[in-house]
Parts: C-alpha cells; structure tokens; sequence
C-alpha cells in the first residue's frame, strides 16, 4: 500500500503536465470551438528545440526553453492566421481534420531536422527530494515535479483569473456564446480567437519544455499524452479549469500506480497496457456523463458536407472494367512493381471502410488500423492452428472485426463529431497497449507468423508469388468496391446519407438512426478487416506497427486527402500511403516515409481549406463549372442574336 502511494504521489508531475496540455486544449476550444488534435505535436516540437538547443548548442535552460516555447507560438499563430481564418464557417469535422494535417505534417518533421537520436530527458531543476510530512517511512517528492507542480499551479491559477475577472475573458465568454453579437458590438472576434490560439500554443509549448525533464521526446513525441488531456479537459467540462487540473493529476497519479501493477494484472489476465486504458475510461466516462455541459460545435445538422457521387453506370460493368485492367497490369509490370501495387490495393480496401462510416454515414473514426490488425491476427491464427484455407480465413477476419467495429458504433449512439473522434482515438491507443503489445496474445517481441494462402495448387505466396497473390488481392478489392457502390445507389445508401446530414430530420422520416449507424459501423468493421487479413498474407510476418493508432490517424489523412466520400478517393488514398506505388516510385534515399508523410499532412490543410471534397472529385467539380458556363452561354445567345437583327 505504502508503495502504491508513493507511486501516485510521484504520477501528480506527469498528471500536472496533462493538465497543462488540456488547459491549451480548453483555451483553443473556448474561443473557436475546435479541438486541437495537434496540442501534443507542439509539444514535441517544443521538447525536441529545447534539449537539441541546451544539449547541442549549449545554450542556458532558461533561453533554450523559451525559445521552445516561442517557437510553439509561432506555429500556433501562423496555423490560425493561414488555415482557421480561412475555415472559420467551414465544418467541424473539416477544421478537426486541419489539426490532423498538422499533427502528422510535426511529427513526420522531427527526424528529418534532428535526426534519429532521440535526445534524454534532462531535468529544469534540482537533483534530490522533498521529503513529505506523511507516511511511513516518509514519502518522497523530487524536487524537479515539485517545480513542474507549482508552475502547474500558478499557470491554471492566472489562467482562472483572466478568463475570470478581465475584460479579455469576458470577451471570450461573449464570442463564444455569441460571435455575431459580439462582432455586432464592435468588437473583433478574431482578434479573440487569434490571441487565444497564441496562450493555447504557449500552453503547450510549456508542457513540452517541462515533459522533456521527464520524459526523453521520441519519434512519435508525446502523442500518447493527448487522450489523457483530452480526458482532463472533458471532465473539466471544457470550462472548469480547477477540475481539469484535478482530473489530470488523479489521472496521472493512477497511471503511475497501474505501471507498477501491470505485471501482476498482465499475468492474471495476459493483457497488459493498464495504464493506457484508464484514460479511454475517463474519456468513455467523461463524453457520456458530463457532455451535457460541454458546449461542443460540432453538430453535423445544416452543415455543407463533401458531395458523395453516385455511379450512373452498372457497378458490375465498372467492376469488371476495374477487373480487366488490373490484370492487364500485372500482366505487364516487372515483378518489383507488383508488390508495391498490392500493398496500394490493400491500403485502398482499408480506405473504402472510411467511405462507408464516415463519407457516408458522417461518423468520424480514428480506429480503423485497429479493426484491421484485430482481423490480420484472426486470420493468421485461424489458419496456422485450425488450418483454415484461404480465403476462408479473410470472410472470418472480416467477421471477426465487426463485434470491435459494433463496440465503436454503441458510442457514437451517444456522442458524434469531434467527441466520436476522441473515443475512437483511445480505443486505438489501447489497442495498441493492450492487445498488439501483449506477449501471450500476438508474440508481440516477434510479431506473428501468418501461413502462406493457397487455392488448390495455386501458390498465393505475398513475396514469391507477388503477381498471383496481387491478382487474388484485386478480385477481392474490385468485389469489395463494388459492393459499397451498390450499397450507395440503394436505400441504406440512402438512409446513411439522411443521418449524415440531418439525424434529427432522419428521424422524423422514419429512420432508425441508431440502427443506420450501427450497420454503418459493422460493414466498415468488416472491411477493415479484411483489408488487415490480406496484409498479413502480403507480409507474412505481421509487423504491429502497421496497425498502430498512429498509422490509423494517418490513413484518416490520406483518405480526406484523396476524397473521403468515393471509391476513387480511397484508390487515391491508396496510392499515396507508405508502401504503395507513390512510395515506391518517389524514393527518397530511405527518407520516403517522412517526405510523403509531410506532404500528406500539408496537403491535407491545403485540400480541407479549399476542396473540402478532396482531389478525386476535382474532375467532377471541373466538369460541373464546364457544365454551369456552356448552359450560361446556350442562354445568352438568343439575346446577342436579337440585338444584332
């Protein structure tokens, strides 16, 4: 018990510097309403300037930190100035979506300007402890969270006074509530809003100077403190700055204490991760307890949403077409193309369970590389301990992601949006945590070995039969594809459509929304699954890192990117992810999957502020502009003919 104590008592560092992170989070939300996905990659970037600054050109602690700090400002001001502004009216999910650009154009920064070497931790303050007046024997606080703490502390209390009893919050307040009468007034909203992304920057920037004390940056940053803030921030109501700092200390302090019990609790239930999923259960909790008092912009009710195109030619004939030219494209590439093709495929199977739940039913997830590595690991074993042949063990990986696809879609009966987004992300950082990393389920150290697929005599090896398993892998995608056209042209396409655009209006038609949804959910969950089923084939050792919350929020970005509500958008999607053919042509020098990362996320803000619709439907917006000057011109000839008579 006295150790548990202690370890909850050393957790309040890390749990005052979520606090920090959410108060940035709540700041930024207060006067624009957006959640800022890419709180934590300033953070990272933050950390990363002030050790490389102190470590490496020797600058003092308190310049190399401020200038951590400022630099995190900037990024914040340039990102309001240049995209919010620009997407001040635009959608929610749009404006959710920018961050994400953000967030992964920061992270996929790191490597290329500080290198590989993850630089470590180095304490701001004084070595040695503060001896508590309490416990037996006396608990013990090091003085460098003792500083981390009481900056903490005098940070959320000029917070609580300015948003309180000055003119600046009161201003705040007023926008918030009312821009229009605010503007109305006289004064400029967005002068609110920009000086509150300035604080909300710095707020960050500050937690990722004090983190770096504890915690040593990596490649990934500090992206897994995020669900944690975003927790702090919910319970706090995105309003209580007091009970965010509460919620984020109790919230690092049982972390703390669930690291030194996860070895007995992985070892009575082969899971281990515990500490990661307590902060998914504060969120859970939080978003459905408390989110009554959140004033969440995120309605998706009388919102301007991407056009979802509807085939006017039979799905099968395009099927078919699609068939056709695929072979003939196996048939005449060398054999190094053939892999690099199928992985595109894969990723673009992946993307189309994308269409269905969020270009379709306008539910926003975050955890479809989770669904797809649930069934890659059912598929593999199936196969290698019951011996089920394929493609028997993809229908099963399909099917086996639905009940985890289902669980997703019970939540967002509840919440939707940007709430939605936040569940799904924790329920990928679990997965990560407690399923991908667990020894005794997946051979974590390892991976998993997935057996070769055969049909009959036919060999259908991923890497000595890349043609004939690429092949196998088209069929699959071009029937996949053609189902989810079909299921557009019909009445459940329909009926997604209806909720996505108006649940309230889609319930007084008569539709069952909570049911649309969770269909939505389950075929999502089944393609994602047999998307992940199929990489395993292609791979045969299954790599984790593929199906990492990470790589999901990055196959969100390429999907939006290349047009969320198509099966052309997902094909896009497709070809630009890690290991497909843009990869494979636009080589790098092995620095291939941080350039097109980088140009994903910027060209994600780029495509969010100005073809929201996303680069498939481009032809199809020219073709309508076309259409709209030639029916302009066939009305104004009859008038130049009558002047001219």
């Amino acid at each position: 018990m006295h150790t548990d104590l202690q370890l909850a008592i050393l957790g309040t560092g890390t749990g005052a510097l979520y606090g920090l992170l959410a108060a940035g989070l709540i700041v930024i939300f207060r006067s624009s309403g957006v959640l800022n996905f890419a709180q934590a990659t300033l953070a990272t970037l933050a950390a990363y300037t002030h050790l490389y600054l102190h470590q490496q050109a020797g600058l003092a602690v308190p310049l190399s930190a401020a200038l951590a700090i400022l630099l995190a400002v900037a990024i914040g001001a340039v990102f309001q100035m240049v995209v919010m502004r620009a997407l001040r009216n635009a959608p929610p999910l749009a404006k959710v979506v920018a961050t994400l650009g953000v967030l992964l154009a920061g992270t996929a920064a790191v490597q290329p300007i500080f290198g590989d070497r993850s630089p470590p931790a180095t304490p701001l303050f004084d070595y040695g402890a503060l001896e508590l007046p309490f416990g037996n024997p006396r608990f013990l606080l090091p003085w460098n969270q003792v500083w981390i703490i009481a900056i903490t502390a005098a940070l959320f209390a000029a917070l609580w006074l300015t948003y309180r009893f000055t003119s600046f919050g009161r201003l705040t307040r007023a926008a918030a509530a009312n821009r229009r009468a605010t503007e109305a007034l006289g004064h400029s909203t967005q002068r609110v809003e920009f000086a509150n992304w300035l604080i909300g920057s710095g707020l960050a920037g500050v937690a990722g100077v004090l983190l770096s004390s504890l915690v040593g940056p990596t490649s990934l940053g500090y992206l897994n403190t995020l669900t944690p803030a975003v927790a702090a921030a919910l319970i706090g109501g995105f309003q209580s700055f007091a009970l965010t700092l509460v919620a984020a200390l109790l919230i690092g302090s049982g972390q703390s204490v669930l690291l030194l019990r996860s070895t007995d609790l992985e070892n009575a239930t082969h899971v281990g991760g515990w500490g990661a999923a307590l902060p998914l259960v504060a969120v859970i909790a939080a978003t459905l307890l408390v989110r009554k008092r959140v004033a969440l912009k995120e309605t998706f009710d009388r919102q301007r949403l991407p056009w979802a195109p509807r085939l006017r030619r039979s799905p099968v004939m395009i099927g078919a077409v699609a068939l056709l030219v695929g072979v003939l494209w196996y048939a005449i590439i060398p054999a190094s193309l053939a892999d690099p093709t199928t992985k595109s495929l894969i990723s673009a199977l992946l993307a189309m369970s994308l269409v269905v739940v969020t270009g379709y039913a306008g539910q926003v997830s975050l955890a479809q590389c989770s669904l797809a590595g649930f069934g890659a690991f059912w598929a593999a074993k199936c196969a290698a301990e019951f011996g089920i042949p394929f493609p028997l063990t993809v229908v099963i990986a399909g099917v086996s992601a639905i009940p985890l696809g289902l669980a997703m879609g019970a939540a967002s009966l509840r919440v939707r949006g940007t709430s939605l987004a936040i569940v799904t992300l924790g329920a990928a950082l679990v997965m990560d945590a407690m399923f991908f990393s667990s020894r005794a389920l997946t051979g974590a150290d390892s991976g998993m070995r997935v057996e070769p697929a055969r049909i009959g005599a036919l060999g259908l090896n991923g890497l000595n039969d890349a043609k004939q398993f690429g092949i196998a892998v088209l069929t699959i995608t071009v029937l996949v594809a053609m189902g989810i056209v079909w299921i557009r042209s019909g009445r459940l396409g329909a009926r997604f459509l209806a909720v996505r655009a108006n649940e309230r209006g889609a319930a007084a038609s008569g539709i069952s929304v909570a049911r649309t949804k969770m269909i939505a959910f389950g075929i999502s969950s089944l393609v994602a699954g047999v998307a992940g089923s199929l990489e395993g084939y292609r791979s045969i050792q299954l790599s984790w890192g593929a199906f990492s919350f990470f790589a999901s929020i990055l196959l969100f970005a390429f999907a939006y990117l290349g047009g969320i509500t198509s099966i052309s958008g997902a094909v896009v999607a497709g070809l630009m992810m890690q290991g497909g053919l843009l990869d494979y042509v636009l080589h790098f020098e092995g620095k291939t999957g941080q350039i097109v990362q980088i140009v994903a996320g910027l060209g994600l803000v780029q495509i969010v502020a100005t073809h929201p619709e996303g680069l498939s439907l481009l032809p199809y917006q020219l073709a309508d502009v076309l259409r709209r000057r030639r029916r302009q011109r066939t009305v104004a000839l009859p008038d130049v003919e009558a002047r001219q008579t």
